[in-house]
């Protein structure tokens, strides 16, 4: 099992953890720092569809009533509860505000993102009391990135800005950017983005769906508030 923690999150009043099935071969990326740190409750995970479906969790007992609920991403704005995401080649998004106000975690696969995701998750955001855009920060976890992603035409038809094609029906989809353009519509500086740019893909010491199948193991990635 290995464990890391996201070190662009350092400076707020969040933490992100990765929890990866798979041990790493090489040394921790640039990124990701080796950690030991402790879960301050038992993740809240839902039972991900593919969807544009996000929880917003402001107390314990709309964890309670939410844990086991389907959809794709979570907003938490009580201090304490890890709320977190599986991937294996989709990219785990995390959003957390510097003054402590609210954190979220989403999944970010092609259908998610293309059904509205990333909008419903920062509706949720700035809408949230105290919360100023200019103190929001994002940050993409390992996944499959644009120069492997290869789609047929039916998904790069969705992505016209994030596609480009290779061969007649084949095009490669850069995930990653159109996170980051989608994020950037909701007037959000690029300095704001980050991400680890570490693909599932070509590292074998993390799961890809695209690599091995139903037998790729899975990436939790968390995040809570202190």
């Amino acid at each position: 099992m290995f464990k890391a923690q996201f070190t662009a999150l350092g400076d707020s009043q969040a933490v992100a953890l990765m929890i990866c099935e798979k041990k790493p071969k090489d040394l921790v990326p640039e990124g990701l720092d080796r950690s030991e740190i402790e879960l301050p409750s038992e993740p809240l995970v839902l039972q991900q569809v593919h969807g544009g479906t996000v929880h917003y969790i402001d107390s314990v007992k709309v964890t309670e009533e939410t844990r086991g609920a389907f959809g794709d991403g979570l907003v938490v704005t009580y201090p304490g509860i890890a709320v977190g995401v599986f991937t294996a080649d989709c990219i785990p998004l995390i959003i957390y505000d510097l003054t402590g106000k609210c954190a979220a975690v989403v999944h970010c696969g092609w259908k998610p993102v293309a059904t509205g995701i990333i909008d419903n998750a920062m509706s949720f955001i700035l809408n949230t009391d105290g919360v100023r855009p200019e103190n929001l920060r994002f940050v993409m976890g390992p996944g499959i990135l644009g120069d492997e992603y290869e789609v047929g035409p039916e998904v790069a038809n969705r992505f016209p800005e994030s596609s480009k094609r290779v061969a007649e029906d084949k095009f490669l989809l850069d995930l990653p950017a159109e996170i980051a353009r989608r994020i950037s519509n909701h007037g959000i500086p690029s300095t704001a983005i980050i991400t680890t740019k570490i693909s599932t893909y070509k590292n074998q010491w993390l799961p890809s769906y695209r690599r091995e199948g139903d037998s790729a193991g899975r990436i939790l990635t968390m995040v809570w508030l202190t």
